[in-house]
């Protein structure tokens, strides 16, 4: 008689973001908005660095710049996906107001980062500025929407906030500023 040959195969639930078809593409534009994230200030702190007097020291004296460029820039994506959708763009009501609101907490956040970047050096500001909305939107994630769940995972959260508070401590008495 001859043996069966039986192969019980277990098969791994898939990750769905890995396989999802839209995960590179996905990636990839979270790798170019960190690009334009980091890259926003390069040109303040190069024209600091020049020794002439036409570029203003302060940091605030760029803000409206700045901003300026984001509103005529987010305008003309915009444009393009109104344009894309032959003129019918999914617009949300109730999403209006509740991102004016968020855009000025945030036009309020980046003139405070404007503030950390010229007191301290953009190496030390940035991950000073960048953590703590991490914090806050997995705080609300804990306590308001409940979607970090489980002893373990609270206390990975708060032992990754621990760690991350003691080196933005560090990295805040550093004195590694470069003076204008």
């Amino acid at each position: 008689r001859a043996a069966r040959k039986v192969s019980i195969a277990l098969p791994l639930p898939p990750h769905p973001s890995l396989f999802c078809p839209s995960f590179p593409r996905g990636y990839a534009l979270a790798c170019m908005v960190g690009a334009f994230y980091g890259f926003s200030f390069l040109p303040i702190q190069l024209m600091k660095l020049c020794d002439d007097h036409y570029h203003s020291c302060n940091d605030l004296d760029y803000i409206f710049g700045h901003f300026t460029g984001i509103l005529l820039v987010s305008t003309l994506w915009f444009v393009l996906y109104a344009i894309f959708n032959q003129n019918k763009p999914r617009v949300y009501p109730k999403a209006i107001i509740p991102g004016l609101l968020s855009g000025i907490m945030w036009g309020i956040a980046m003139v405070g980062f404007f503030v950390a970047n010229q007191h301290l050096s953009l190496g030390a500001s940035m991950p000073l500025c960048s953590a703590g909305p991490g914090f806050i939107s997995s705080a609300w994630g804990i306590l308001v929407y409940r979607e970090i769940k489980g002893k373990l995972n609270i206390g990975l959260y708060f032992f990754a906030f621990l760690v991350s508070v003691c080196g933005m401590a560090m990295t805040a008495v550093s004195k590694c500023t470069i003076r204008c």
